[in-house]
């Protein structure tokens, strides 16, 4: 009896809310962001709840504009996160006769993301003890791996991530997937510069004006600097542009990456090495971040096929860094 009664006072039969408010309000999106538990359907139960976010939109364009990607392009949910989509009419019933009064989307909450780990491995000051830091280099290039694989997987799609850093990059029970990708670009689309972050490569300089261009095309070269960028940070610990974080002043952006050159790309493979990477490494990294997307790599298949994960292998086969600790994935 009791289970019926919880059951009967969830939201529409599955969702329990975490906390009384929601934890965001956009009055002119019209949407409410709540933290709450899934407890699934009839037919696919997940019996102690799994923890979601719950963006609820008063008005339907807004919801349509959210969800206009993943209805164009559904998104196989082992490299993304996923994502429940549904509306709500007044008796609560999922489905009725009368106009909906509220569309809801359910998204997965990872239980880790990549920049908790980075901040757990400075924390712990593993770049000062041999040992550890090799540990930790080989776990998190595994999980590197993971995300590469899953932009491969959104570039075959014909789609284009964007904006990749370390905070959408998360764990999901024992998966590593790529979230927020309800804001993915399709590829050769023109979009707009601001949607790719506070960094974005290099390309996005006018050199001439020295100004930020306002649009280009949305090319998977955007995310093989994102993934550069990425590695970077979780190998040193900190980020390459690290004068620049949370630094608003553009002209200061605009200055850094315009003058992003070959030095540039020595200082960062030898700050690599000096941290006890491999040149084989560091050379992954610096042909990711090359100034001018077509000397990047051109495409996700041609990083997951270099040297760098066959040596990584190798090391852990040889038993050089221990080995009994399983690697996600």
């Amino acid at each position: 009896g009791k289970r019926v009664l919880r059951k009967s006072l969830r939201f529409v039969g599955r969702f329990e809310f975490l906390g009384s408010t929601a934890i965001l309000s956009d009055t002119t999106a019209n949407l409410k962001v709540f933290d709450a538990l899934d407890f699934g359907s009839e037919e696919d139960p997940y019996p102690s709840g799994k923890r979601v976010l719950l963006k609820c939109y008063g008005r339907e364009e807004s919801f349509q504009r959210e969800t206009a990607l993943l209805r164009s392009f559904p998104l196989d949910d082992n490299y993304v996160e996923s994502t429940f989509q549904f509306s709500v009419h007044d008796d609560q019933a999922p489905v009725s006769s009368s106009e909906p009064r509220q569309y809801c989307i359910a998204v997965d909450r990872p239980n880790l993301t990549l920049g908790r780990v980075v901040a757990g491995m400075l924390k712990n000051d593993y770049r000062h003890d041999r040992q550890m830091y090799d540990r930790y280099v080989n776990k998190v290039s595994m999980v590197l791996r993971v995300i590469a694989k899953c932009l491969r997987y959104l570039h075959n799609r014909g789609l284009v991530y964007g904006d990749l850093t370390l905070s959408k990059c998360g764990k999901f029970d024992e998966k590593w997937k790529l979230m927020n990708t309800s804001s993915a670009l399709v590829e050769g689309d023109v979009v707009f510069v601001a949607s790719l972050g506070e960094i974005p490569p290099p390309e996005c300089v006018d050199t001439d004006e020295l100004v930020l261009k306002k649009t280009i095309r949305a090319d998977v070269s955007i995310d093989i600097w994102s993934f550069g960028k990425v590695m970077y940070e979780v190998l040193m610990g900190n980020a390459l542009f690290s004068d620049l974080h949370g630094d608003t002043d553009e002209t200061k952006v605009i200055e850094t990456l315009s003058q992003w050159d070959q030095p540039k790309l020595k200082e960062v493979v030898d700050t690599l090495m000096s941290q006890g990477i491999s040149a084989v490494g560091a050379d992954l990294v610096s042909h990711c971040l090359c100034p001018i997307p077509r000397d990047r790599p051109v495409h996700m298949d041609e990083i997951l096929e270099h040297p760098f994960w066959k040596e990584l292998r190798k090391r852990k086969d040889s038993g050089k860094t221990p080995t009994n600790e399983r690697l996600s994935q």
